[in-house]
């Protein structure tokens, strides 16, 4: 009796399929599945070597994360306070590659789109500032 249904006339392969021949996962650290791998528990823009001093480290003011909706059309964006004037420019390059979003300067402020306080203050902290989320 012949086959019938939606997929009725579809002719059946011979032999065994083959697939890609190798993982392409297989060269990401860690190697198994729920592993330690050191990209996991560092903060980003790091790597596992670098350690951050306690305290406030010379040079870098104490900076505030906040998240804010108004006036952009119920867009949430990151603001980031307090940033020295000569950081900010090489910080808006540094957000766009390490957080994958767009960044921009408005006033004295560092602007990071979408809502991800989380990572941004990972980040920052990351960097050797010290942080603190206000809202």
């Amino acid at each position: 009796m012949a086959q019938s249904g939606k997929h009725g006339d579809r002719r059946k392969l011979e032999g065994k399929p083959e697939g890609l021949g190798h993982s392409p996962f297989s060269g990401l650290a860690g190697g198994t599945k729920g592993g330690s791998g050191s990209a996991e528990n560092t903060p980003l823009g790091t790597t596992g070597g670098d350690s951050v001093p306690s305290g406030q480290p010379s040079g870098h003011p104490e900076v505030l994360v906040q998240r804010e909706r108004k006036g952009r059309g119920g867009k949430g964006v990151i603001m980031v306070l307090g940033l020295n004037p000569p950081d900010r420019e090489t910080l808006v390059q540094s957000a766009k590659k390490a957080l994958g979003t767009g960044a921009r300067i408005e006033g004295d402020n560092l602007v990071i789109q979408g809502d991800q306080a989380d990572r941004v203050l990972g980040w920052l902290t990351g960097l050797g500032y010290l942080g603190r989320r206000t809202n």
